[in-house]
């Protein structure tokens, strides 16, 4: 049988509606022919490259086209993750419904007008003379979308008491509670007039602004994975291909463009070129390929303020990130990151961004308006031995240990006081002569006079004096005591001299005292330094 002309139309404006709406492919120019300087185009073009709403056979887009309650429920059902009429779904699967519901028959969508019944997205009272193609007003979408994502409703007396719209005094106290939620959550928003206007039917380009406002704020978790957010570093072409670099703190992506990508700048389009040292929000298609780019604020390099160096301990990458670090001064500070952070360092782990930052790594943090803009993963060096000498700028070791190094292991350290001193559990001590010690530093130029830089010393032992007793072979000045055997011993400027007769408590003397042949009893640290003389009489 021939369909009828009310047949044929229904069965037309079906198959509009799933191209427009279900994104079924669709024959259409690269580009809406009807969305040139209008509001709403960067949110259509959004929404089409993400799947969500696309535009009609012949290339437009009808932006002033109102929706219909059907259109609005199956829209905003399948953005929220409903699927019933999925191909995969098991023929003799039904939604289950009440014996005695009564679900109006529409031409097309039954299946999610049923399970809108079914999952209380809509209840019996709305189903009651649903008029399925009549245009859906904002108070029906406020309430739709607050039980598609489960908003939390305030009190309806709460909300009005609050309220800035003039305009909802007529509105029912059922739908009240969903209107504040909808603008309490940055989902839908008022005019200018401090209006709602919940009467006002959507437009087709509002139903995008609504898509592009779901999405940014995550409520559309389908598609968050192909929704980006960084700078754009570099563009290239080459062999009819582009790409894009995107420098996030989550890490560098190389993104292939689409042919018919397309850039927002303030609402207008723009070529991809005006797009560099930007921070973006990339739009990628089915196939991974970005096809809408829009731009949203400039990068800039603001003069260096601070420079903190030290150990990173956590690092907390999302839409705000931080990293935490023990600074040289071994305390701990939670500093933000500027969202244009340039990662630098000699390892691939700056293309992987900050969560392949280690704890314990070293880093050079660069802030600027407290927030870090840049850090340089440094490149440090390890070794360990025995602390021989200290003065006022330098720390010398006796050993050097051994060093992960092949080039010869350095033994003076420069601006030793600088450093985090630590013992072996991380808390702040000092260090002295006799100390064993690991340290981490910096290399110097291979041509520089001064030592390494120093950024961490553990002070891994501390060993107890040492009683040396012997008969002195020779006294050099009040620098240097020889005893038998040729054992040579330095004597700190600073040691304490006693003279011990018999079995008398020790008293002071002097080191010229001291005479060889004389029986004395050292006090030696680690480094083999005298720190007290006893010289002993019998």
């Amino acid at each position: 049988m021939r369909p009828t002309p009310k047949n044929h139309t229904t069965a037309i404006s079906l198959l509009i509606f799933f191209v427009m709406v279900l994104g079924s492919p669709p024959v259409i120019a690269a580009q809406f022919t009807d969305l040139n300087g209008h509001w709403s185009a960067s949110c259509a073009y959004e929404s089409k490259t993400l799947d969500l709403l696309s535009g009609y056979p012949d290339g437009s887009f009808k932006p002033e086209q109102y929706l219909t309650r059907l259109e609005a429920l199956v829209l905003f059902m399948r953005a929220a993750g409903y699927n019933p009429d999925t191909k995969s779904k098991s023929k003799n699967e039904k939604t289950s419904l009440p014996a005695n519901t009564v679900i109006p028959n529409v031409p097309w969508g039954q299946v999610y007008l049923e399970k809108a019944y079914a999952d209380k997205i809509l209840t019996q009272t709305e189903l009651a003379g649903y008029l399925y193609n009549a245009p859906a007003s904002r108070a029906e979408i406020s309430v739709l979308l607050g039980r598609l994502f489960m908003l939390s409703l305030p009190a309806s007396g709460a909300a009005v008491t609050g309220s800035s719209f003039n305009d909802l005094g007529q509105v029912s106290p059922d739908v009240l509670p969903y209107v504040y939620a909808v603008t309490n959550a940055g989902i839908m928003a008022g005019y200018g007039d401090s209006t709602f206007r919940p009467d006002n039917s959507l437009k087709r380009s509002e139903a995008a602004a609504l898509l592009a406002q779901l999405v940014e704020k995550q409520w559309i978790k389908s598609v968050s994975s192909r929704v980006l957010e960084g700078w754009i570093k570099k563009h290239t072409e080459a062999k009819s291909k582009e790409t894009i670099e995107l420098v996030a703190p989550q890490g560098v992506k190389n993104i292939a463009l689409s042919p018919d990508c397309i850039c927002f700048k303030e609402g207008s389009t723009c070529p991809i070129e005006q797009a560099l040292y930007w921070k973006v929000r990339v739009y990628t298609n089915s196939k991974n390929v970005a096809a809408c780019i829009i731009l949203l604020e400039k990068r800039t390099d603001e003069p260096n303020e601070q420079t903190i160096r030290g150990t990173i301990k956590s690092v907390a990458v999302g839409q705000e990130s931080y990293i935490l670090i023990n600074d040289l001064d071994a305390r701990e500070q939670k500093i933000p990151v500027y969202w244009g952070i340039n990662i630098e360092s000699s390892a691939k782990t700056s293309d992987k961004g900050l969560a392949a930052l280690k704890a314990g790594t070293f880093v050079e943090l660069h802030l600027a308006n407290q927030k870090v803009t840049r850090l340089v993963v440094l490149n440090v060096k390890s070794t360990s031995g025995l602390v021989e000498k200290i003065d006022n700028r330098y720390l010398y070791l006796k050993s050097s240990g051994s060093s992960k190094s092949k080039n010869t292991v350095p033994t003076q350290f420069m601006n030793y006081s600088r450093a985090r001193t630590v013992d072996k559990d991380g808390k702040s001590t000092s260090v002295i002569r006799g100390d064993s010690v690991k340290i981490s530093y910096l290399e110097v130029p291979a041509d520089s006079v001064a030592g390494e830089i120093p950024l961490e010393i553990v002070v891994t032992n501390r060993p107890a004096l040492k009683k040396v007793s012997g008969k002195v072979q020779s006294v050099s000045g009040s620098s240097m005591i020889t005893l038998e055997k040729n054992k040579i011993f330095s004597i700190d400027p600073s040691a304490s001299v006693y003279k011990k007769v018999n079995k008398a408590e020790p008293v002071s003397a002097l080191f010229s005292d001291i005479k060889a042949a004389d029986q004395v009893q050292l006090d030696v640290d680690g480094a083999g330094v005298a720190m007290k003389v006893t010289l002993i009489i019998k």
